[in-house]
């Protein structure tokens, strides 16, 4: 549990870092475009996630940084349609693409990160202890 928390603290200090002092965050469009910010913003938080997977030592924390990048992109495309008036769904639906790549982008990070902790001998060990018994 403490290392889920930390290891969410982590990211989220990591995705705001770069956000106010990179320029670096996901950004929500009123028509579709998906060009070198985006894939920016996406490998970033794919490595922040990974930092964070290494931390939270569970697979479970991929569920958890989906959760967060889709609320981050809500957040988003909040701020948009308050700018606009264009309408929530509209602007979700508009940047869809950019959101399920960012979003299993980060999600692709947090399971490299438990798979690099963890390693492949833990699994091994795992399956030689189920076999025993």
């Amino acid at each position: 549990m403490w290392r889920q928390l930390g290891a969410l603290l982590l990211v989220l200090a990591l995705v705001f870092g770069a956000a106010y002092f990179l320029g670096i965050s996901v950004v929500a469009r009123s028509n579709f475009a998906f060009d070198t910010s985006d894939v920016l913003s996406s490998a970033a938080g794919m490595w922040f996630a990974l930092f964070g997977g290494l931390i939270a030592r569970q697979y479970r924390f991929a569920i958890i940084v989906g959760v967060l990048y889709v609320c981050l992109w809500g957040m988003a495309t909040y701020f948009v349609n308050a700018g606009t008036q264009a309408g929530f769904l509209p602007i979700f639906r508009i940047n869809a693409p950019n959101i399920v790549v960012s979003v299993l982008s980060g999600m692709a990070g947090a399971c490299v990160g438990v798979f690099v902790r963890r390693g492949p001998r833990r699994a091994e060990a795992e399956v030689h202890l189920n076999h025993d018994i």
